[in-house]
């Protein structure tokens, strides 16, 4: 297999956020797995940051 075209990961030990929160594998940033934001995404992020909650 050449190891420029390898889908596998490097092994980068277990990330943390925050300095002491450990990440799941499955939530780590994968850039072939690309969040999709359509319309429908963005109206409900609309509204719901229009009619949230106020804690100023």
């Amino acid at each position: 297999m050449d190891g420029a075209h390898s889908t596998q990961q490097p092994n980068r030990g277990q990330a943390v956020d925050f300095g002491f929160l450990p990440i799941p594998t499955h939530l780590y940033y994968a850039p072939q797995k690309a969040e999709r934001f359509d319309l429908t995404r963005n109206i409900i992020f609309c509204i719901a940051t229009t009619f949230g909650w106020s804690y100023s």
